[in-house]
């Protein structure tokens, strides 16, 4: 399909897969994550021929659901499709959160600059909006452990409170 687009003069500046996860390799493998591996490699090498990034989305394993940050370690089926993705960024959100449109944007990997950021953000899902949130800096990993507890022990506190008030 790119070549068609070539000869007919349009240049994509960027090529957006949904979900690589679910392509087929170049060779077939007994083992998803050998393939999910090989997927992500020839990506990265049609993106180094055509010198464009190429984006998709994956999913993370189920150990993410409770963690605060979501990092390479919770990419789902394949750690390899991490080690040659040249960027990697996380959205996760605490239940808590989703009610409110908070969440969390972090910069898991970064071949070419820094990683290990994290910034709230805002996600509207209904329009598929991510914003950082300007008042708040970024935040580092141990900033969002305190916060978490922060809010647990807010939140234990008032559900303390509505036990034991009369009724």
């Amino acid at each position: 399909h790119i070549e068609k687009l070539l000869l007919k003069g349009f240049v994509p500046s960027l090529i957006v897969i949904d979900y690589a996860d679910i392509m087929r390799s170049s060779r077939s493998y007994d083992s998803l994550r050998h393939e999910l591996k090989l997927v992500y490699e020839e990506l990265r090498n049609l993106a180094m021929d055509m010198n464009l990034p190429i984006w998709t989305a994956s999913q993370a394993n189920r150990e993410a659901s409770n963690a605060s940050v979501v990092g390479l370690e919770n990419m789902s089926e394949a750690y390899g499709k991490a080690m040659v993705a040249d960027v990697v960024l996380s959205i996760s959100r605490k239940p808590m959160e989703k009610a409110t449109g908070a969440g969390r944007l972090f910069v898991a990997k970064n071949r070419a600059g820094r990683d290990g950021i994290l910034f709230p953000v805002h996600l509207d899902t209904s329009m598929s909006k991510i914003r950082v949130i300007e008042e708040a800096s970024e935040m580092s990993l141990s900033d969002v452990v305190k916060s978490d507890e922060s809010d647990m022990k807010n939140l234990l506190k008032q559900k303390w409170r509505q036990v034991n008030s009369p009724v």
